[in-house]
């Protein structure tokens, strides 16, 4: 595939019945809106490169309510110094997660998590199929509210052998050392984890199966742990239009990494990337889905089950389940409508929120429904409307009903189908 990057800047307002999604006292009020989106792919080159971001600074009318910034932006760049054989990673991310869990996201519940990582690769081949790539990184991570900040220094190896030239089979192992900048009163120890695996990759003309397979282990002051490790992918064309994927996850993540962000086929789903905790922790996640890519329309369907638990630290444990459902079908070359729906299901066990009060057990689920349409005017500037109602219900007292809605002047290059602007 080519470079493409397709950008967008946009400006509008938005109205939200009780913005500050609480069960009683609601708020209504508007907002004005500044908005960038970006999506790009290069895999060809010596500069590769993959960027999605959708970001929006919202200023509210009503003065007791501060002006945020809203979104997501993940990138990832290579360049090749020697070709096939070195060259050096740079990735960023810019996310926001929820400070506390008991409450639904909301502009008072949104902390900044900013994360960077760098370092180079190597690749030597020794013959036409036997392959040994090493690679380290340095990644910084950084939460704006709390004393989660953290460093992580590692690297890997693998050796393995190339089948065919989109197959291969190989040996590896990774080692990272993750250390905290920790205040008085935040449990968030050092560790280290050790990962030791089998590697499997294979890419057909409607098949592509990518797997790591092994044994890991986290060692730290307190803590020690190990188990199965697992990271799979597949993905299949069932037919000329329909594709399904699976995936599944079980490790000890490092603290620089989101337990619950959306996969790429589920598209612009915000989703949640809240984490139970960046200290030490085992992720174990499941997805299944299907997509529909016609000349006019898509469509996606998509359930994933997702947990996570502390080791060593207390014992708090977080499951959360997601369905999620969007069609978008274009009315005509310059008109498109979208139609989304997104349940979700969290449970909390023995959960901190205070240190000198008991740990806490809480349920919640909530729904968003929404819709968006698109007007083109040119072809660098069209006219969006979007509207949603979400609905959460909670057994610890933190639901809430919000309707909300916004329209947008845009100038940039034409979205695909299906894209709709940050979720509200």
């Amino acid at each position: 595939m080519g470079a493409e990057l397709e950008y967008g800047l946009r400006a509008g307002a938005s109205y939200s019945d009780n913005v500050d999604r609480v069960p009683d006292n609601e708020q209504s009020s508007g907002a004005g809106i500044l908005g960038l989106d970006l999506r790009g792919t290069r895999e060809t080159g010596r500069l590769r490169y993959d960027v999605y971001g959708d970001l929006e600074y919202r200023d509210y009318f009503e003065k007791d309510i501060d002006s945020q910034e809203f979104g997501r932006l993940i990138a990832q760049t290579s360049y090749a110094f020697v070709p096939d054989a070195f060259d050096w990673l740079l990735s960023g991310s810019f996310d926001q997660v929820r400070e506390d869990l008991l409450r639904p996201v909301a502009p008072d519940n949104l902390e900044n998590v900013i994360t960077f990582s760098t370092g180079p690769r190597a690749t030597a081949r020794f013959g036409d199929t036997v392959e040994a790539q090493g690679e380290a990184h340095y990644t910084v991570a950084n939460y704006s509210e709390r004393d989660f900040d953290s460093n992580t220094a590692g690297g890997s190896v693998t050796l393995g052998r190339r089948m065919s030239e989109r197959s291969y089979i190989g040996l590896g192992a990774s080692y990272d050392d993750v250390t905290y900048d920790v205040a008085r009163g935040v449990i968030a120890p050092d560790y280290e984890r050790y990962e030791y695996f089998l590697r499997f990759n294979t890419e057909g003309a409607r098949t592509t199966f990518e797997a790591d397979a092994g044994y890991t282990q986290i060692k730290g002051v307190g803590i020690e742990d190990d188990g199965p490790m697992a990271r799979a992918r597949l993905t299949r064309r069932l037919t000329p239009y329909v594709s399904g994927f699976l995936a599944y996850t079980r490790e000890f993540p490092t603290s620089s990494d989101a337990s619950f962000t959306p996969t790429p086929e589920q598209g612009d789903v915000v989703g949640d990337s809240s984490v139970l905790t960046p200290a030490p922790r085992e992720n174990e996640s499941a997805e299944i889905g299907l997509t529909m890519t016609r000349p006019r329309t898509s469509a996606l369907l998509a359930f994933a089950r997702r947990s996570e638990a502390t080791v060593g630290l207390g014992g708090e444990s977080r499951d959360y389940d997601e369905i999620n459902a969007s069609f978008s079908r274009l009315i005509t070359t310059r008109s498109s409508f979208g139609l989304y729906a997104i349940h979700t299901k969290e449970k909390l066990d023995d959960v901190i929120v205070d240190p000198l009060a008991p740990p806490v057990d809480a349920d919640a689920k909530e729904t968003a429904i929404g819709a968006n349409l698109s007007l083109a005017f040119g072809r660098a500037v069209s006219v969006e409307v979007r509207i949603e109602h979400r609905d959460r219900d909670s057994d610890v007292g933190l639901e809430y009903k919000e309707l909300s809605g916004g329209i947008f002047l845009r100038y940039g290059s034409a979205r695909q189908q299906g894209q709709a602007g940050a979720g509200l």
